[in-house]
């Protein structure tokens, strides 16, 4: 189809194209769920989390963004646990990204599970989630030996 148009078609065309792939990425990127998609991660209801998140408003655990993605996690039982946290600014964190791993399992099957937290500041200084999924890794012989879903 592209072959019967002009070149100022195309050229058009062309600029369309970057113009919408530059939205949907900014879009992604302001809602804060680029990457925790259904079609790549299990997806955490968190909306009863946040109110009670919203409910405890002051108490300690509200105010670190790793300790509210600990407790949407839930207890670990296992061999090793690694959090990372990445804030969106260095000086005033308004976004962070939370990721747990938990390796060694005691479940005869899921070895290892991986765990996204995108979390914003509210004004009152408590984190809310704002996207949550996980990703499973299996024992050796019983089943997928990489994170997926």
């Amino acid at each position: 189809m592209l072959i019967f148009m002009t070149e100022g078609y195309l050229y058009i065309t062309v600029i369309i194209l970057i113009l919408l792939i530059s939205h949907n990425i900014a879009r992604a990127q302001e809602t804060g769920k680029p990457g925790v998609t259904e079609a790549q991660y299990i997806l955490i209801d968190y909306e009863d989390f946040n109110k009670s998140a919203i409910s405890a408003r002051g108490e300690e655990w509200t105010l670190v963004p790793v300790t509210v993605s600990l407790k949407l996690s839930g207890p670990f039982e296992g061999l090793s646990q690694r959090i990372e946290r990445k804030n969106d600014n260095a000086e005033s964190a308004e976004t962070a990204t939370v990721t747990i791993t938990n390796k060694g399992l005691l479940d005869g099957s899921v070895m290892g599970e991986k765990f996204f937290l995108k979390l914003k500041r509210t004004e009152h200084g408590a984190w809310l989630i704002t996207s949550a999924g996980k990703k499973v890794k299996c024992w050796p012989g019983r089943g997928h030996q990489d994170y997926s879903k």
